[in-house]
């Protein structure tokens, strides 16, 4: 009860402090990002092959002014057990991706013939390279890294003027080769982690899967992470309601002549400053201006303010503000 509170009011207070924290790390922990998910049910089924390639993929980041993502790629080759290395019970292997798919350093064909192979596993130095008794470090690792393309053009995609709801599709497309023949070998992404900071990277299931000669296409679907998206919406909010404060002081003051305190009189000329502070306080927002917050949040705002500090300064000239001076 009420008095009980007011007797106890200390330990009251604690304890509402201690729910106040931890309803609120609950609440940030519940909304962290996710790893990164691109793994389908199909792709175990892979282990039923005689030999196959398994690629495991990390998360590394995603940029979204120049529209990609980075990605490292670790991979296991699968053979019978006692097969010969580089024989046609476990031969070398090609993979290749799309690479009008890729960015960078990744590479980049002209045309949309067969792309060269982007990595090539020999089957000796691998089996060298894992063996259980003394391995032969001077193979270099079954690894590499790829810079994929991700747009806005497919599904339903939102440009970055669009943040923070811009949305992305990112297409991967990858398939393996027998060198001695050909031949296609299966492969399959095993496992799949990691974080891009602000981004959250999800397979698209229904527009995956496995198409003819046995090429892998995965879609993935990138978008602001929920929690960045709950933050920006609250910096709007905040910025409205200041702003609405500020303009209400305004009219008291000026049009209705209410006395206020001079230095309250002079905050809105700061606040224009502090809310493009603010702004940069935002996760992984746009560099400039013109985004979705700032049309309907930063812009707006900063106008009214601008008016709200001119005539709130100008009041000075014409009476003292800390006097009241009713105009009707």
């Amino acid at each position: 009860t009420l008095r009980f509170v007011q007797r106890h009011w200390i330990i009251v207070s604690m304890l509402f402090v201690f729910i106040l924290v931890s309803t609120s790390i609950a609440v940030g922990w519940s909304l962290r990002l996710s790893s990164f998910q691109g793994v389908q049910v199909l792709d175990p089924f892979l282990i039923g092959e005689p030999f196959w390639v398994d690629m495991d993929a990390n998360l590394i980041s995603v940029d979204s002014d120049s529209q990609s993502i980075t990605l490292d790629w670790f991979l296991y080759y699968y053979c019978p057990n006692g097969s010969a290395p580089s024989t046609a019970d476990c031969p070398d292997v090609d993979i290749y991706f799309d690479e009008n798919l890729l960015r960078g350093q990744s590479g980049q064909t002209a045309n949309n013939e067969k792309p060269p192979p982007i990595f090539t596993i020999n089957a000796t130095d691998y089996q060298a390279y894992n063996a259980s008794n003394n391995p032969d470090y001077r193979v270099s690792s079954p690894q590499f890294r790829t810079n994929v393309a991700m747009t806005n053009f497919y599904y339903g995609g939102r440009s970055a003027q669009s943040y923070p709801f811009d949305k992305y599709t990112c297409t991967l497309a990858f398939f393996a080769e027998s060198i001695s023949d050909n031949s296609t070998v299966p492969i399959g992404i095993g496992t799949t982690t990691g974080i891009a900071v602000g981004f959250n990277a999800k397979l698209d299931m229904s527009i995956s899967g496995l198409a003819s000669h046995d090429v892998n296409i995965k879609n993935l679907v990138v978008t602001r992470g929920q929690v960045i998206r709950m933050y920006a919406i609250l910096i709007v909010i905040a910025i409205w309601m200041i702003t609405i404060t500020f303009i209400m002081a305004c009219v008291v003051s000026v049009f209705f002549g209410k006395g206020v305190r001079g230095d309250i009189l002079v905050l809105p000329v700061a606040t224009l400053f502090a809310f493009t502070q603010l702004r940069g306080t935002m996760p992984g927002a746009p560099n400039g201006f013109g985004h979705t917050t700032d049309f309907v949040g930063i812009l707006p705002c900063l106008a009214l303010l601008t008016f709200s500090s001119i005539f709130m300064t100008a009041v000075f000239l014409f009476r003292d503000p800390e006097d009241d001076s009713p105009r009707w």
